[in-house]
């Protein structure tokens, strides 16, 4: 069972899977991604990441904008920790491009050192 003091913890791992609802961490202050808006097309994938995170008008639509932009997030201001959640995770690009996704993922859970 995950436990949400893991989320306190600055050492890997940074994913994790859980059942409970998003408002259930609603001090972490998360940011929930909605699968079901991000199935059809890649655009539809970056639109909802840049619009949740508020990413700067520059980034880009492709994955190496995307990397840059949530390895680097010294651009979002007033934020001391990120805690993202995937709504309906399982239609994440379901009638797209998955590779995109597994490559989204990857980002999540490389090491920050």
């Amino acid at each position: 069972m995950f436990k949400k003091d893991a989320l306190d913890n600055i050492e890997a791992p940074w994913l994790f899977q859980t059942d409970h609802q998003a408002d259930v961490y609603n001090s972490y202050d998360p940011i929930i991604l909605s699968g079901s808006l991000m199935q059809q097309t890649l655009d539809a994938f970056y639109d909802e990441i840049y619009k949740k995170f508020h990413a700067p008008a520059y980034a880009g639509k492709n994955f190496n904008a995307l990397r840059d932009i949530l390895t680097d997030l010294s651009w979002i201001i007033n934020r001391s920790r990120y805690v993202v959640f995937f709504q309906n995770a399982e239609e994440i690009l379901i009638k797209g491009q998955a590779n995109a996704l597994q490559g989204f993922l990857e980002i999540l859970v490389s090491d920050r050192k």
